[in-house]
């Protein structure tokens, strides 16, 4: 996370879905992706805010992860569940991003996990 960038926090609560089954992305309902003029980063932290996993996306690439979670911390792995997730943190890549009106939180199922949890952003 930059510190001045704009971000999302968003709690998650008894949601047990490996790691590995799941990749984020903020879009529109059209599937516009919110796009990241600096460097982006979703996380997974748990209640003491030490980050269990994360995934850095490139400036200008768009917010959403195309492949599996770049980071773990020690002990964590793809297998582990979501269920010690507490929260989802979201860092835009910018100071201001482009209106969040009508951008989505989606959790895209891939592997174990089917479909998609999508959660409006404000």
């Amino acid at each position: 996370m930059t510190a001045g960038d704009f971000t999302y926090e968003l709690t998650l609560t008894g949601w047990g879905v490996p790691f590995g089954s799941v990749r984020f992305e903020i879009a529109n309902s059209t599937g516009t992706v919110l796009t990241n003029s600096g460097v982006g980063e979703f996380a997974v932290v748990n209640a003491t805010d030490v980050p269990l996993t994360f995934s850095v996306i490139g400036a200008g690439r768009g917010l959403a992860m195309t492949q599996d979670w770049t980071t773990y911390s020690p002990g964590i792995s793809d297998s582990n569940s979501t269920a010690r997730w507490e929260s989802i943190l979201v860092d835009t890549g910018q100071i201001r991003p482009i209106s969040p009106v009508g951008f989505e939180f989606i959790a895209n199922g891939v592997g174990y996990y089917t479909g998609d949890a999508i959660t409006p952003l404000s």
